[in-house]
């Protein structure tokens, strides 16, 4: 869990360095060497409560951040709340594969030659050859039959196109696609008649 370093308030930061100062005393002064161990239970004991207060903080600031971030504020506009909960959502991905090393035959090739002629062959495979089909064979392919509905004539009335527009949702609108003004200007704005 990391914790982004403006989280790291001044309590937590000395309670760290205590954590630190503990640990020296119980490492002896070279942490490096393991000759000056102290085994004094009580700077253990000690040491393991402030480690726990410190992990205990440190996890409080997260879920602080996390909810911060999911919660809405009021000040914040819904792009940069969005913004900031897609960036922490694309932070928190781990998987990072790759390409695969490309076989044949269970073979790696070493040649680039070889490579390119794989990676042809996998391409290749992908698509069929193009083939003309009749009328009658491709429904027969598609199992389609041949009698087909017409789609029922589209209406636009003046009164719909007002409604629409009235009870467009600015808020989900993405890109300079003046909605508010639509959304505004829509009974004073004349639709030509067909």
């Amino acid at each position: 869990m990391r914790v982004p370093p403006s989280l790291l308030r001044r309590r937590i930061v000395t309670t760290i360095n205590g954590k630190e100062h503990i640990w020296q005393k119980k490492m002896g002064f070279n942490i490096w060497t393991s000759e000056k161990k102290s085994e004094d239970n009580k700077i253990t004991e000690q040491f393991k409560v402030v480690k726990q207060t410190v992990q205990r903080e440190l996890r409080r600031a997260y879920w602080k951040y996390v909810g911060d971030i999911v919660t809405p504020q009021e000040n914040d506009s819904q792009h940069s709340r969005m913004k900031r909960f897609w960036t922490y959502i694309k932070h928190k991905r781990t998987d990072n594969k790759g390409i695969a090393p490309m076989q044949q035959n269970g073979l790696l090739p070493s040649e680039p030659t070889e490579q390119a002629n794989i990676l042809n062959k996998q391409f290749q495979s992908a698509f069929s050859e193009k083939q003309n089909y009749t009328k009658q064979e491709f429904e027969d392919k598609c199992q389609m039959e041949g009698n087909y509905h017409t789609a029922p004539e589209i209406n636009i009335t003046c009164p719909g196109v007002l409604k629409l527009l009235q009870t467009l949702n600015p808020n989900k609108a993405a890109g300079p696609d003046n909605i508010p003004v639509l959304k505004e200007l829509a009974p004073e704005r004349e639709i030509p008649p067909d």
